[in-house]
């Protein structure tokens, strides 16, 4: 296969691969795919399709390795869930390209931006959180139909285990041993083979930068290439994680509240020991291999620190979403 380094080295694979017509005016542009892959979107006069491979080291400083074999988890999550939540929730795949590691997929609508960087802008929208919260509750409540031979194949944890729990949890009990029996804890309660506890398909990368918006104001989920048959109870704190994050470095502590408190209110039930997870992904995200590029300030660093490690050694219980506003608002440190 040619390497993806040009427009044009793009534009050649597209064309072998039948997703556009050779002779038309066409354009590649590369697109942010994160820390895992390679992304880019082709244009022509007869539409758009957005191209995907798997990288086998991830782009950051950390020695961060992964089984280019998950692309193929990813569009196999595409193609479970596409028939389970409304249409143009998630993109549709076009083309799987087994022996490169790629596939092709359909675009978002035009105008539709990622939800971080409208939160980045400043633009809190507890609308935009709740409907968000209403297509993870879809996702996690629909998937539990899907059958036997879909179930089993997704219950395999070998990328979830290398792009999860060990550069967040495992690295982070690395770096706090007095919370490391703590977070072992945490961790065998997302890979045990508990029907109790591993009971819907997961996403696993639940973040604003994976969720776009379209112009009706509707989420758009994106990078699937970590779900996997597991514990809600992990989405739900990756992405309140990130709401925690985002308030914390733009001073709007309350904003983030009311994000999460809405997106929690249309998710429905929240599952237990959640705000020892959200602890986990606070701490993983200033001291894991993937830590937030755009919290630089050690002030806030060291905020956020106290968080994580509050919520995980107190194990707090009653009503999360109270702790969380308590928390936010400096009421309870380590």
């Amino acid at each position: 296969m040619n390497e993806w380094d040009s427009p044009e080295a793009v534009l050649e694979y597209a064309i072998s691969r039948g997703l556009v017509p050779a002779g038309e005016s066409l354009e590649a542009e590369a697109l942010s795919g994160g820390v895992s892959g390679e992304v880019w979107k082709v244009s022509g006069p007869q539409g758009a399709c957005v191209l995907k491979r798997a990288l086998a080291k991830l782009k950051v400083e950390a020695d961060w390795f992964s089984d280019v074999r998950r692309v193929e988890r990813e569009q196999e999550a595409m193609a479970l869930l596409s028939p389970l939540l409304p249409e143009g929730r998630i993109p549709r795949v076009l083309d799987y390209d087994a022996a490169n590691y790629a596939f092709a997929m359909s675009c978002a609508p035009d105008g539709s931006v990622p939800w971080k960087d409208q939160l980045m802008q400043g633009r809190f929208d507890a609308d935009v959180a709740g409907r968000t919260g209403l297509l993870l509750r879809a996702m996690h409540g629909e998937s539990r139909g899907i059958g036997e031979a879909e179930r089993a194949r997704m219950s395999d944890l070998t990328f979830f285990r290398e792009l999860r729990i060990e550069p967040f949890y495992d690295a982070v009990a690395l770096r706090y041993p007095e919370l490391a029996s703590k977070i072992r804890s945490l961790a065998d309660e997302l890979t045990g083979d508990s029907p109790e506890v591993r009971k819907c398909l997961v996403h696993g990368d639940f973040s604003p930068k994976n969720i776009l918006i379209d112009p009706n104001g509707e989420p758009v989920l994106l990078d699937f290439e970590v779900c996997h048959w597991g514990n809600p109870v992990y989405d739900l704190a990756f992405c309140i994680g990130h709401l925690v994050l985002k308030g914390l470095h733009l001073g709007r502590e309350s904003d983030a509240y009311a994000l999460i408190d809405a997106f929690c209110t249309a998710y429905g039930e929240v599952p237990a020991r959640l705000l020892s997870h959200l602890g986990l992904m606070l701490l993983a995200r200033v001291d894991g291999k993937s830590p937030v590029s755009y919290i630089r300030n050690e002030q806030t660093k060291e905020r956020i620190r106290s968080l994580g490690q509050t919520l995980i050694r107190e194990e707090l219980s009653g009503k999360p979403l109270a702790a969380i506003a308590t928390l936010l608002q400096g009421g309870h440190k380590a």
